[in-house]
């Protein structure tokens, strides 16, 4: 078990300083052999494997406006400028900006599109939180499936419906 405990975490390790750590607690830990020394090696290994987090711009728990995506769209944009790139795809009939953000460098793409009705504002959101947290895995290149942004874009259109969604969050006149 040893064996495969430390071959594991050096996998997952990120510094030398976590993995001499780590070696300490699981060299008592066989030498004395108690079952809730084990447990605690084990939420160690859970706990150093989780990167500290940012946080978060996009807000999700309240109702996600149009003005909101704007607002978290330029944070993103400011936050993560070499990575996303933000554009104008178009205008609503009330004049409203419908926003896309390109991530990635590829040339084949996928396109992800939130908010096609005004009661899926939801959608929005989740797309935004999305763009955000790829954008963060992007920008660290932690993760190795995450190259696949150096072949592939993935373009979000948050909110496609901009003015249906303001007249569902009750603002007739949009």
């Amino acid at each position: 078990m040893y064996d495969i405990l430390t071959r594991n975490f050096h996998r997952k390790c990120w510094s030398p300083t976590t993995s001499a750590v780590f070696n300490i607690y699981l060299n008592i830990l066989v030498e004395r052999g108690i079952f809730l020394a084990k447990l605690l090696c084990m939420l160690l290994i859970v706990f150093l494997q989780f990167k500290t987090i940012t946080y978060a711009s996009v807000e999700t728990k309240k109702p996600y406006s149009y003005e909101v995506l704007e607002h978290d769209l330029m944070v993103i944009k400011k936050k993560y400028e070499k990575q996303v790139k933000i554009k104008s795809i178009g205008t609503t009939h009330f004049g409203r900006t419908i926003w896309a953000a390109k991530l990635g460098k590829g040339k084949k793409n996928i396109v992800l599109i939130g908010s096609h009705h005004g009661r899926e504002w939801l959608t929005s959101m989740l797309l935004m939180n999305m763009l955000e947290t790829y954008a963060e895995a992007y920008e660290k290149s932690g993760f190795q499936s995450i190259n696949i942004l150096n072949e592939v874009s993935i373009w979000f259109v948050p909110m496609l419906n901009p003015d249906g969604v303001a007249i569902q969050q009750n603002n007739i006149g949009a």
